[in-house]
């Protein structure tokens, strides 16, 4: 990362921290060592100012889990929180090759800590230095963030963003 976007993302941490102590900023792709773009299996990255971000959850019963839920098999991108009923599904057709992923079962233990997930993205959106950040439009209109002028959709050829918060830093 561009030490800008470190900067940015541990000030993102200490604002989250002060609403949340427990909740800790967990990050995952960055780029690689030679900046080149894009960072397969990205779409982006590799220029130092992109990072992955971990979205947070509750057990079933809203209690806070300190860590992301069954993630040994997917490196931190997973579970994705899928669209509620009624909620705007991004790709009703599906997405093209490794970006496609199941939902998660109905019945999984965990599900998405909705208050620290959409604390840390308004921190982030608040934050001059970030250019923009993608989640999916479920999550977006869920927020209350529809229409923010940094808060995007990736589109069907990216993967979900209903699993990660994919930031953009300047």
């Amino acid at each position: 990362m561009t030490p800008e976007a470190r900067d940015a993302l541990v000030d993102a941490a200490s604002r989250l921290q002060a609403r949340y102590p427990e909740a800790i900023v967990r990050f995952m792709d960055g780029s690689g060592p030679d900046g080149i773009v894009p960072f397969p299996p990205h779409l982006s990255h590799g220029d130092g100012r992109q990072v992955d971000l971990a979205l947070y959850y509750t057990d079933t019963e809203g209690h806070p889990l300190a860590d992301v839920p069954d993630t040994r098999n997917w490196g931190g991108y997973w579970p994705a929180e899928p669209p509620l009923p009624g909620e705007r599904v991004a790709c009703p057709e599906g997405r093209s090759g490794r970006a496609e992923k199941p939902d998660p079962p109905s019945d999984r233990p965990w599900r998405l800590d909705n208050g620290r997930t959409k604390a840390l993205v308004e921190i982030l959106i608040a934050d001059d230095r970030v250019r923009r950040v993608f989640i999916e439009p479920h999550l977006e209109e869920r927020f209350g963030l529809w229409g923010h002028s940094k808060v995007r959709f990736a589109g069907c050829q990216a993967a979900r963003h209903d699993d990660h918060i994919h930031v953009d830093f300047f």
